[in-house]
C-alpha cells in the first residue's frame, strides 16, 4: 500500500496553503452534494470541479472493508476535493456489514491512513446509524461510539449520528439528522441529510435508487433547510452507480441556492 500511496500523493499533493488555517477553520454554513455509495467510482476531479464551481463546500463518501483498492481511490478522491476546498466526510455506516463487522486491524489502517496520508485539512469523520437497538445490541453500540470518537480526533469536522435522528450531540460535534421525509428538519443548527428511503423516493419521484432528482423538489428541500439556518447535504443514495454521471443539475441548483449565502470567511459555531 505504501509505495502506491506515495506515488499518488506526489501526483496530487497541492502546494502548501498561504493561510495556515486553510481547511482547519470550519465555514459558517455547509451545503453540499454526495454520491455516498459510488463516489469512488466516478472521476473525482470532475466532481470536485463541479462542486467548487457551484461554491458548494461539502461531500460525503461511505467506506468499508470490502471496497477494492480503497486506499488509492480514497486518496485520489480526497486530494481532488481538497484542491477545490471541499470538506469531505469519511463515513462508516453501521448498517453496512462490511463496515460494522470490519476487524480492528482494518479500522486501525483507516485511522492511520487518515492521520498519516491525508491529514486534518478539509476532513470530516462520522459513524452513522448506530444505537443500542441496532446492530446486535449494546456491545456493538459501544464499538460504534468508540470508533466515532477515535475518528473524531483526526479532523476538525466531526459529525454525530447516533440513531439516525439524534436530538443532541456531544460538545464540539455537528449533529447529522437523517430526515425521514420532506418538511422535517431536525434540531436547530443541524446538518439536514436526506439519507432516508422515504425522502429519497420523494425527491426523485420514483425508486430510492434513481439517479436524477426532480429539480423543484431539490429546491424545496434545500431552501427549507438553508432558510432555517441549518446546514444541508443532498444525499444521492445510488447516484453514480454503474458508471452513471453525478447529478450535475442538482449540483447546479444547490449552487444557485447556496452561493448568495456562502461566506468562506465566517466560521461555524458548534457548542463547546
Amino acid at each position: 500500500m505504501g509505495n502506491a500511496i506515495q506515488r499518488i500523493q506526489d501526483w496530487f499533493r497541492p502546494d502548501p496553503p498561504d493561510d495556515p488555517t486553510d481547511g482547519l477553520d470550519l465555514p459558517a454554513r455547509f451545503c453540499g452534494y454526495a454520491a455516498p455509495n459510488h463516489a469512488l467510482e466516478t472521476d473525482p476531479h470532475k466532481l470536485a470541479h463541479a462542486l467548487g464551481a457551484a461554491r458548494l463546500n461539502l461531500t460525503l463518501v461511505e467506506v468499508d472493508s470490502a471496497t477494492p483498492d480503497i486506499w488509492n481511490r480514497l486518496l485520489a478522491f480526497l486530494h481532488a476535493m481538497r484542491n477545490e476546498k471541499i470538506w469531505t466526510i469519511i463515513c462508516g455506516n453501521w448498517n453496512t456489514a462490511a463496515f460494522a463487522n470490519a476487524p480492528e486491524a482494518w479500522f486501525r489502517d483507516l485511522e492511520n491512513f487518515l492521520k498519516e496520508d491525508i491529514g486534518p485539512r478539509y476532513l470530516g469523520t462520522e459513524i452513522s446509524e448506530w444505537s443500542d437497538a441496532r446492530n446486535n445490541g449494546p456491545g456493538m453500540a459501544r464499538k460504534a461510539e468508540s470508533w466515532a470518537h477515535r475518528l473524531g480526533i483526526i479532523g476538525p469536522l466531526r459529525l454525530w449520528n447516533r440513531g439516525s435522528r439524534p436530538q443532541s450531540a456531544p460538545a464540539g460535534w455537528l449533529l447529522d439528522y437523517h430526515i425521514p421525509r420532506h418538511g422535517v428538519l431536525g434540531p436547530a443548527g443541524c446538518l439536514v441529510n436526506g439519507d432516508h428511503s422515504d425522502w429519497l423516493r420523494w425527491v426523485h419521484d420514483g425508486p430510492r435508487e434513481s439517479l436524477i432528482a426532480i429539480p423543484d423538489r431539490v429546491r424545496q428541500s434545500a431552501n427549507s433547510a438553508l432558510d432555517s439556518g441549518r446546514h444541508y447535504l443532498f444525499y444521492g443514495y445510488q447516484h453514480c452507480a454503474n458508471g452513471a454521471a453525478p447529478d450535475w443539475q442538482t449540483i447546479e441548483i444547490l449552487g444557485q441556492i447556496f452561493s448568495p449565502i456562502a461566506n468562506p470567511k465566517s466560521k461555524i459555531e458548534i457548542p463547546k
